[in-house]
């Protein structure tokens, strides 16, 4: 009788590799190297106003109760939260963030929750330690945002500083099973970001 002749499956990952490697020569260009020039804003399209450090304080100023400009920095107060609008022209880059607490004082979970949230109600804003202090972060470039983006973005901010320790949400949306509050609306934390 002759001997049972074997059939040999290769592993996904190496299914996955291969076909990876399968159309390799097709791409006939490498890819490009990074810009020279890494401080230089990308230009925003043609319709869309390149956003300035200037228009970028003016709409976050139109949505403050309070706020005091100095230089490329805007302390603000929206939503009854104190924030932060951190700014750079020339590197392309802003932040608006909110101090929550001292990281040395989070309770336990507390650091899994930021997390969970990070992945799941965050949305684009994010819970962040630094220097000792959480946290609510938003970062983008700068020359890219829209007004409508600056807005969502302090919305974001606010509420995820506000709901931290119960929903730990964004405010806008909730993907399902969060683990960090699965119950969209809890404590007045979902809204729409403030009208133009």
């Amino acid at each position: 009788m002759p001997p049972a002749t074997q059939t040999l499956i290769a592993p996904p990952k190496i299914v996955l590799l291969l076909a990876m490697l399968s159309i390799l020569p097709a791409c006939t260009a490498p890819p490009s190297p990074p810009s020279a020039t890494p401080s230089a804003p990308a230009s925003a399209p043609a319709s869309i106003p390149a956003m300035t450090e200037a228009r970028l304080q003016a709409i976050l100023g139109d949505l403050a109760t309070e706020y005091q400009a100095d230089g490329n920095v805007l302390q603000f107060t929206f939503r009854g939260t104190d924030l932060t609008c951190i700014s750079d022209q020339r590197a392309n880059r802003m932040r608006i963030l909110a101090p929550i607490m001292p990281a040395s004082e989070l309770e336990p979970g507390q650091l899994e929750a930021m997390l969970q949230a990070n992945f799941h109600t965050a949305l684009d804003a994010r819970y962040a330690m630094s220097n000792g202090l959480v946290y609510a972060l938003f970062l983008h470039p700068l020359d890219s945002l829209t007004e409508d983006d600056v807005k969502l973005a302090a919305f974001q901010v606010a509420n995820l500083a506000l709901t931290f320790g119960t929903d730990y949400s964004g405010g806008t949306l909730v993907f399902p099973g969060t683990g960090a509050g699965d119950s969209p609306g809890a404590n007045g934390a979902n809204g729409t970001p403030p009208e133009a």
